[in-house]
């Protein structure tokens, strides 16, 4: 009986302690949790502009394409960047690589390049092409990346 009259505040400022540690777990907690949904509301926002921009991009591409303007492999990137640039296609299993989109133009049966036969030295890469005057000039062709006619400037 006296030893339960000492023990019980005891217990009773244990009790206490650990409900204010608690507290402060589920408070840090929630924080943690709301700085997430803020980053991941950010993410969203990011990934609609990206798809909005590829759209755009993808757009004048086929545009320029129409005119002669740019190659059709420069044009095909630009849809590649576009559906990857789409829900699904960036996280998770449906984004790796092998589930990403590629165009079905990119899978072209015939032969090209040192496959069929033709040399390099001295000339463009596939999927490269020069934005000078013309073939003569002597501007270096441009390869993969950013395509070539949207590098030089909108024209």
């Amino acid at each position: 009986m006296r030893w339960a009259r000492q023990i019980e505040p005891l217990r009773y400022q244990e009790s206490q302690r650990q409900y204010v540690e608690e507290r402060e777990n589920i408070a840090q907690r929630i924080t943690e949790l709301y700085f997430d949904v803020l980053l991941q509301q950010v993410n969203a926002s990011v990934a609609r502009q990206n798809v909005q921009a590829n759209e755009d991009l993808f757009r004048i591409g086929q545009e320029r394409y129409k005119l002669g303007r740019l190659s059709q492999s420069d044009l095909l990137l630009l849809e590649l960047n576009l559906l990857n640039s789409r829900p699904g296609a960036g996280s998770g299993a449906a984004g790796s690589p092998e589930r990403r989109h590629r165009p079905a133009e990119l899978h072209r049966p015939e032969r090209r390049g040192a496959a069929a036969g033709h040399s390099y030295r001295g000339a463009a890469l596939p999927g490269a092409h020069r934005s000078g005057a013309g073939a003569g000039s002597p501007e270096p062709a441009r390869v993969a990346g950013v395509p070539a006619a949207f590098a030089a400037g909108r024209e």
